[in-house]
This record gives structure tokens, C-alpha cells and sequence, in this order.
């Protein structure tokens, strides 16, 4: 992306985060109490779930204009420019109950309806006592979610009785809903990548993991408090107790995440149309091919992996991991069959994955990855022997059932030598590994090394390891570069094209907001360096000033002007 961030650039409040090298291994403490469960390390776990894996839920009784009852919004970022109008309502008069401890409320309430949730919220409360205020509410999920999805919510403004009070909605009364083992919708679908994650760092089946209660429960909670403590540490505190400052970059915080979606968030959608779905595929669809999205099953799980890597969900993801993982004797044993509430551990035996593999693992194309083959019938070709090894970058998103192919450059339009690694994967394994270490106090830690394998239809069975580093830009001649854009998507006088708003280097430094999304039809022969002229779908006239450079991240193309960066979104023709 561009050099700097505005996002970062506003951050003047926020706290510099610790970083840890995405190879180390994830590590827990055999004792329940012997660490802390430390927000520095939140923030690391939350770093550290990027290299593996979409959109804040506004609570019903929060602020009002935050639910649209449009279908679908137009693109053109009203739904963001109305952040600013929405930090008026935070009034001193409407926020004198905002600091209430509510924790004996809560606990009590607890305790009459699950004494694993009221215990665990003890405990994060005595680390984290800043979270005080927040009110944990009952969510009838059938009557209040969407199609009864199990959703889970935190939001940072609810009204109740004219007073704004952070609070997280969860259905306590039926948390079955949680646990069944379906991957059917809401948080309950939206966390299964993350639970599945998580499991295979701790050794544990994903599909146990799904129907255990008191895990599921436990985490689902732990997850929205996150984004409370989030909230409260890295906005609240970060402004000094502004309230209204701290709602305001929360939500360009936000805006800036949506952005990645394959439905950029800027598109609200609500109850879509089949009209208005061919729309969205007629706008969208080159962007998803761009992502190796290629139908809609596969644009369902990327979507559910990109909204597990928004900065907010890594947070959230990361505490509940981070006090699951310290608490581990708590949740998990290595005892074969357990005995009680607690899932069994599975080192040294292969987990069968799903279909979802390659979201799971991250395999996706583009990944610079590499191939070891472990063993082969004798009458079958390929690699020469046992324990060759290959590798490169992903042509394609590994799919079940569907051949492998490798080329040796990250740039899919220059690919260099395209090598053909299986016709055709039949089945993916994950081996977990337990790893003993101890750490500078001589403190012994553990970890886990999961070794993917899988076989193709040919009887082969390969090991797939990820490469550490990946090189994902692609720069060169700004001229070089503008020709392979026009020609990639065919661009001349007429061509529809979208321009994202992905940064705003300057705040204020153009009319086009963060998160915009500009449709319209070129009034040049393609994008020349001179800028992106194009009149919009309303009628009026849109031009960016001139381009100071062009890049690519795989097959999306991205322009910097002084001002901005904006990501080409091709529109395919009717």
C-alpha cells in the first residue's frame, strides 16, 4: 500500500505493539496461574494469527442510524461519512452512567446460568478490571439475529434508558446454540476457521472443538470481550477517555478493514435482491477472480477468512486464545478419551481436514510454498524420488479434488516455469507435533508443530510447508506498469471501472473519503498517468490527481496519487 497510513498517522493516541516472529512457535504455559494474560501478548497472538487466517455487529439498541433498513445502501460512502454525524449524539448528559461497575451484576447473573462462564468471567475481570463497565446482556438469537443465527455482539454504545454503556450480547438462556457442531451462520460459522485454528495449535479435532460446550461458550464470550477490551485500551484509553474521539477512529479503524472484504463494507447489505445480487457479481466479480474467488462456496469462506483477518477480529480472537491457551489444562487434556468436559489432544495422529483446508491453512494462490515428497507408488511419475522436493508459488487456491500447479515467480502475469505438482488432491492431513520448550526463566512452555500432508489421486503423499517471508508487491516503470493495467482489463474510453479508497494519506486532502467506492466510465483511452478521469452512474465528473506510482499485490493493481491510494476495480462488461 502507500508509504504512509492514515490510519497509523491518526494513532498519534495509540500504544506502539510488541511484534514476534511469525516462525516462533505458539506458546502456553503448563500452569493455569503462572502468567499473566498480558494485553502486549493479545496484541502479539493477534500479529501472529495474520499469517493464517468480517464486520463489526451493531447491537439493536446502539445507535440508531448505524441500522439502515436499505437493501442495499449505494456505494458511494454514505455509510461512512455519516461517522462524524453519529459522534453527536455522544453527549456528557448521555454517557453519566458509561464508567458504572457492573461486575456483581453480571457475576450474578452468571451464576444462574453457567457457573464455567461465571468462573471465567471472574477471572478475566480480576486481570482486567478496566472492563467493569461493560453490562452483559441476554441475546435471544432466534428473535433478534438474522435468520436465528448464533450471533454473539459487543458494541461500545448501547442506549438503554437515554444512557450510552459498552455491552456485549450473548444468549446465555440457550447456549446450545453455540455448540451444536453445524457451521450454519452467524459467529458460531463466522469463528469456526478461528476454532478450527485454534485447535490445530493445541493438538485438538476441530470437529470436537465445535461440539464442546463448555469450549465454544467459553471462547465465544472470550472473543467479545476482547473486543471490549480492545476498544477500551487501544481507543479509549488512547484518547484519554474521549469518548467521542475513541468512537470516531474505532470506526475508521473499521472502515479500513471492511475495505478487504471481497464485498467491500461500503456495500451494506441487508436483504439483497436477486436483481441486485447479479449486480453485485456483474461490479465484483473480476475483483473476487483477482482474490482466486471463482464461485460463490468459495467466496462464502474467504469471505469468512477475511473477516477473521480484520485488525478488530485478530484482537478479539487473539485474547480468547491467549487466556485458552494459559487456562489450557482447564479446556483441553492429553488423555485419549476424556473424561470430562475437557477435549482430548491428538499428537502424533493425523486430523483429517475439510473442504475449508485451504482457508484453514491459508493455502491460497500466490502463497510461496514448498513440496516434499514422502512416498509413491512405483508406477507412478512425477517427482524422481522420495524426498525431492519443489517449490514456488501457488498458481491456484488449493481445492479439494482439483489438480496442483506451481510457478516459479509471485507475479501471475510473468509467471516464469509453471510446474505441474499433482493431478488432483484426494485427502489433507495435519500431524500435530508437540514441542517442549523452556523459556529465559527456565520455565518449560509447549508448543505445536502441525506438518500438513496430503495425497493426490495418484497415491502420492506430499508434505506442504509455507514459506516465512512471501513477496507480494510488484512494482516497476510507472509506463511498464499503467500499459499492463489498461491491457489487463481492457480499459479505453467507455470502460466501466470502481476505484476503492483504500488510504487517504492526507486527512482532508481530497473530497473522496476513506472507504469510498467511485463507479463510473472512463472518459480517456484507459488510466493515464495524468489521473483517472471518469464520469460517475449519477452524471457528474470524477478525476484523481496525477498518479505518482502504480503496483501489484497478484493480480490487483493499486495507483498512489499525492493525496491517496486507490485499488481498480474493473467492472465486467454486460
Amino acid at each position: 500500500m502507500a508509504k504512509s497510513s492514515h490510519f497509523y498517522d491518526m494513532m498519534k493516541y495509540r500504544k506502539q505493539k510488541a511484534k514476534m516472529n511469525n516462525n516462533e512457535a505458539i506458546k502456553y504455559s503448563e500452569q493455569n496461574n503462572n502468567q499473566p494474560t498480558g494485553w502486549e501478548e493479545v496484541a502479539v497472538m493477534a500479529d501472529k494469527m495474520s499469517q493464517f487466517n468480517g464486520s463489526e455487529k451493531t447491537s439493536n439498541d446502539a445507535l440508531r442510524e448505524e441500522n439502515s433498513n436499505d437493501a442495499m445502501v449505494n456505494m458511494s460512502g454514505r455509510r461512512y461519512q455519516s461517522i462524524l454525524a453519529k459522534a453527536e449524539f455522544i453527549t456528557a448528559e448521555k454517557t453519566r452512567e458509561y464508567s458504572t461497575d457492573r461486575r456483581r451484576k453480571n457475576y450474578q447473573m452468571l451464576l444462574t446460568k453457567d457457573g464455567d462462564l461465571a468462573n471465567l468471567y471472574k477471572n478475566v475481570l480480576t486481570e482486567f478490571p478496566e472492563l467493569q463497565n461493560v453490562e452483559l446482556l441476554n441475546l435471544n438469537t432466534k428473535k433478534d439475529c438474522p435468520g436465528g443465527k448464533p450471533n454473539a455482539f459487543f458494541s461500545s454504545l448501547t442506549e438503554i434508558n437515554g444512557q450510552y454503556r459498552p455491552t456485549v450480547k450473548f444468549n446465555f438462556n440457550e447456549s446450545e446454540v453455540y455448540y451444536d457442531g453445524s457451521e450454519r451462520g452467524g459467529d458460531a460459522i463466522s469463528l469456526a476457521q478461528s476454532v478450527k485454528k485454534i485447535a490445530l495449535s493445541v493438538g485438538v479435532d476441530a470437529s470436537e472443538a465445535l461440539k464442546n460446550k463448555k469450549f465454544m461458550t467459553s471462547f465465544l464470550l472470550l472473543h467479545e470481550l476482547g473486543h471490549a477490551l480492545d476498544f477500551k485500551k487501544n481507543y479509549f484509553d488512547a484518547t484519554n477517555g474521549d469518548l467521542k474521539e475513541a468512537y470516531i477512529l474505532n470506526r475508521e479503524s473499521r472502515r479500513r478493514d471492511e475495505m478487504t472484504m471481497p464485498i467491500p463494507g461500503v456495500v451494506e447489505m441487508k436483504a439483497v435482491t436477486n436483481e441486485e445480487k447479479e449486480e453485485l457479481k456483474r461490479k465484483f466479480s473480476k475483483r473476487w477472480a483477482s482474490m482466486g474467488i471463482y464461485d460463490v462456496d468459495h467466496l462464502k469462506t474467504v469471505s469468512e477468512r477475511k473477516y477473521r483477518e480484520m485488525h478488530c477480529e485478530r484482537m478479539a480472537d487473539g485474547f480468547a486464545k491467549n487466556y485458552v491457551l494459559k487456562y489450557y489444562n482447564d479446556f483441553f487434556t492429553q488423555s485419549e478419551k476424556s473424561q470430562d468436559n475437557r477435549l482430548s489432544t491428538k499428537f502424533e495422529k493425523p486430523v483429517k481436514m475439510g473442504e475449508d483446508f485451504s482457508d484453514v491453512l491459508g493455502l491460497e494462490e500466490g502463497i510461496r510454498v514448498r513440496f516434499t515428497l514422502l512416498s509413491k507408488p512405483n508406477n507412478v511419475g512425477g517427482l524422481a524420488k522420495v524426498n525431492d522436493t519443489i517449490d514456488g508459488y501457488l498458481n491456484k487456491t488449493a481445492m479439494m479434488g482439483e489438480p496442483l500447479w506451481l510457478q516459479r515467480t509471485n507475479d501471475p502475469m510473468n509467471p516464469g516455469k509453471i510446474i505441474s505438482v499433482s493431478k488432483g488432491i484426494e485427502n489433507v492431513f495435519v500431524i500435530p507435533h508437540a514441542v517442549v520448550k523452556k523459556d529465559a526463566n527456565g520455565n518449560e512452555q509447549r508448543g505445536v508443530n502441525n506438518e500438513v500432508r496430503f495425497t493426490d489421486t495418484d497415491g502420492r503423499v506430499y508434505r506442504i510447508e509455507k514459506a516465512r517471508d512471501q513477496a507480494k508487491e510488484i512494482n516497476g516503470d510507472n509506463a511498464e506498469m499503467l500499459k499492463s493495467l489498461n491491457e489487463s482489463f481492457d480499459l479505453k474510453i467507455g470502460s466501466e471501472i470502481q476505484l476503492l479508497k483504500r488510504e487517504l494519506v492526507v486527512k482532508d486532502g481530497s473530497p473522496i473519503q476513506e472507504g469510498e467506492l467511485k463507479i463510473g466510465k472512463l472518459t480517456t483511452n484507459g488510466i493515464s498517468l495524468d489521473g483517472v478521469e471518469m464520469i460517475t452512474e449519477d452524471g457528474g465528473m470524477t478525476r484523481t490527481s496525477f498518479i505518482d506510482s502504480i503496483y501489484r499485490e497478484w493480480k490487483t493493481f493499486y495507483i498512489n496519487t499525492a493525496t491517496s491510494t486507490y485499488e481498480v476495480i474493473p467492472v465486467r462488461s454486460e
